[in-house]
């Protein structure tokens, strides 16, 4: 007698994430693509995108924008920084314990002590 597994339907669909911003300036409409930004840091009531040498304004919060981003591509380092996780080049000590974010282009960011620990996790790197 043969056991068959139980039937348990289609897989469900994965969860889709932005794969592109739609930046509203001056009467014109343009997009960027998530792999191209950066970081994201918080402006007030906007959300600056940092891509390369350009910086775009987006009017949403950080925490409705990183909950669109791919986690494993997008992590949150302060309260107020999201960053590409493919754009961090190094992670330098600081002063008391605290860490940097250094990004390809060049950006320094601050690592709060609350993310380090995903931050670490997401990178690959030790305790």
């Amino acid at each position: 007698m043969s056991v068959s597994e139980p039937n348990i339907g289609p897989v469900a669909s994965e969860r889709k994430y932005l794969e592109r911003l739609i930046i509203k300036n001056r009467g014109r409409i343009s997009f960027v693509r998530t792999e191209n930004v950066d970081y994201i840091q918080a402006a007030g009531n906007y959300a600056e995108l940092r891509v390369a040498t350009e910086s775009h304004l987006l009017r949403q919060t950080m925490q409705a924008l990183e909950a669109q981003l791919d986690p494993q591509k997008f992590a949150r380092i302060h309260r107020s920084i999201i960053v590409n996780l493919s754009r961090v080049k190094e992670l330098q000590s600081s002063f008391g314990g605290d860490y940097v974010v250094v990004m390809s282009s060049g950006a320094r960011l601050t690592l709060s002590r609350g993310y380090r620990a995903r931050l670490n996790g997401l990178l690959g790197v030790g305790a």
